[in-house]
């Protein structure tokens, strides 16, 4: 149910709360490679491409073999 809530969050482009929740799934799981990657997503929408490539650089290295990543 969280989940869904928070992909609400962000198809209403409600980014800043958005962000809260990823972050605090990572305080829970900070294993959580999907957080990471939409954390990244989010920071790249807002043009802040230092935090968005942290971001993606984490979702990888906690799962290397994450289906985001592309070659």
């Amino acid at each position: 149910m969280v989940w869904l809530w928070i992909w609400v969050l962000q198809k209403q482009k409600k980014y800043p709360g958005a962000i809260i929740k990823f972050e605090q799934t990572l305080k829970i799981n900070p294993y959580h490679s999907r957080s990471y990657y939409n954390l990244g997503r989010i920071y790249w929408i807002q043009k802040n491409f230092d935090k968005a490539e942290y971001y993606f650089k984490k979702a990888i290295e906690n799962n290397p073999e994450n289906y985001y990543r592309k070659e």
